[in-house]
């Protein structure tokens, strides 16, 4: 009876040993199980914020070059348009446009512009004036400098061909223009005076809704140069 329980204790004493290393062997083993699950995390990580930055990196190289491609763009246009201006305002002449309009003068003289008078009971009548005048006209203007919007001012000169004479009237002032391609055509708006040489007026004495100076029976008239207002519409070609 007594000797079971010292073989027992005996066998307990040797055992011991044998199951204390295999626990401490089962313990090392999970840890080195839970290291290298650790470093495999690690090095997961490690690769995916690797391709992350090369990513980043690349995504910035590429915005970069857009940049640069769109500078050197509008650096090559602006270079254009400046060699453009250039070339076109290196002269004077350049600058000078040549257009066919219509236009409209407005009296601005004291005496009406008479084409026909009538004596009435005694009493001179005027059958037909043309103080207001539509006219189709040639005109040259000069415009130094156009905005970016297409749009500039500068001065015109017009002229009315006549038929007796060659020259009908002479038109100077003002022009607005629009261009309305790169080849400098344009629609313009002008607005000037405009001189008559041979307009015709009632004679020095007579005027109208006035009776006949003195003992005369008949109107007569004269022609002098009057002065207007012109307003010109006008295209180049």
């Amino acid at each position: 009876m007594i000797k079971t329980p010292m073989l027992l204790l005996l066998s307990g004493i040797y055992t011991f040993p044998a199951i204390a290393i295999e626990v401490v062997q089962q313990t090392v083993a999970e840890k080195a199980v839970e290291a290298v699950a650790k470093a495999k995390k690690a090095k997961a990580e490690a690769v995916k914020a690797k391709a992350e930055a090369v990513k980043t990196a690349e995504t910035a190289a590429d915005a970069l070059a857009v940049v640069a491609e769109e500078t050197a763009r509008l650096a090559e246009k602006a270079a254009e348009e400046v060699a453009k201006s250039k070339s076109k305002g290196s002269t004077i002449f350049d600058d000078l446009g040549f257009g066919m309009g219509i236009s409209y003068t407005m009296n601005a003289s004291s005496g009406d512009r008479v084409k026909s008078a009538t004596v009435v009971d005694g009493i001179v009548r005027v059958d037909k004036e043309s103080n207001g005048t539509p006219r189709i006209v040639l005109e040259a203007h000069y415009i130094p400098d156009y905005n970016q919007n297409g749009r500039g001012f500068g001065p015109f000169v017009a002229l009315q061909p006549g038929d007796e004479n060659i020259i009908s009237a002479v038109a100077l002032g003002g022009m607005y223009a629009w261009k309305r391609d790169d080849e400098g055509n344009s629609f313009n708006i002008g607005v000037g005076i405009v001189a008559d040489p041979n307009t015709q007026v009632l004679g020095d004495g007579i005027i109208a809704n006035e009776p006949l100076p003195g003992n005369e029976i008949e109107i007569r008239y004269k022609e002098e140069t009057s002065y207007g207002v012109m307003i010109l519409f006008s295209t180049t070609w």
